[in-house]
């Protein structure tokens, strides 16, 4: 069993290496929850992972599209939810894209679908110190999956 850990890192560099030994781990319907200010690293986390799953393409920010796939040893679909007012149809997409077989699903901003996310799931929170380094809790996966 894996138990919460923080990490401390002071550089994205850092920030990206703890994403890929997470994106290394991942299988497939595994869910990753992203917490932070604007400005910690949720994406340069995400490009770790993107790494880590060895994607055929580096991980760019889906702001402005909600969704991009990454495809490695399985595939990785990254939302970033930051712009959504109202979830619309977005947590059947997350229901979605769960099921698939060969994906794992990481999400910024979720707060908007907490009540559709099942509770077993990687919960990453990155927080700004004031030296500007980040500190990196991550809960991982535990108890029934939904």
């Amino acid at each position: 069993m894996i138990k919460k850990i923080q990490v401390t890192c002071r550089s994205e560099f850092d920030t990206r290496m703890v994403g890929q030994k997470l994106g290394e781990i991942l299988k497939p319907r595994d869910l990753v929850e992203i917490t932070g200010d604007i400005g910690a690293g949720k994406t340069t986390f995400v490009r770790g992972m993107a790494d880590g799953i060895k994607s055929d393409r580096p991980a760019t920010s889906p702001t402005f599209n909600i969704l991009q796939t990454y495809r490695g040893r399985i595939k990785l679909h990254h939302m970033d939810l930051f712009r959504l007012d109202e979830p619309g149809l977005i947590d059947h997409q997350i229901k979605e894209a769960l099921e698939e077989p060969d994906a794992a699903v990481v999400i910024e901003w979720s707060d908007i679908v907490e009540y559709v996310l099942p509770r077993k799931r990687y919960k990453i929170k990155i927080v700004t110190n004031p030296d500007e380094s980040r500190r990196i809790i991550i809960d991982p996966p535990s108890g029934d999956p939904k």
